[in-house]
């Protein structure tokens, strides 16, 4: 008998502590999930500035528009893109 009001006063004394222990759980799952959400919310954020960088990257690096740029900005102009035929000079024949 002594052995069950002891078994008896110890599982009173838990529920309460265990009664806590579910409360904090859940409270740290509340604020996971919001720390969660936070993170996706700035993934996303990153990922649309990412895709936009990438696009602005293409554009901007087109041949169409380097040529634009290089003829009208620049004022160059595309000469013969064949073979080159390079000759060197009295003075780097001489140094090799």
């Amino acid at each position: 008998m002594k052995r069950l009001s002891i078994v008896a006063w110890i599982l009173i004394a838990l529920v309460p502590v265990l009664l806590f222990v579910n409360a904090h759980q859940a409270f740290r799952f509340d604020r996971m999930q919001r720390e969660i959400r936070q993170a996706e919310s700035q993934q996303r954020t990153l990922l649309e500035a990412n895709k936009r960088a990438i696009t602005s990257v293409s554009a901007l690096s087109s041949p169409a528009r380097i040529d634009r740029l290089s003829r009208d900005v620049f004022g160059l102009e595309q000469t013969f893109a064949g073979p080159r035929v390079e000759a060197l000079g009295p003075a780097l024949e001489n140094s090799q």
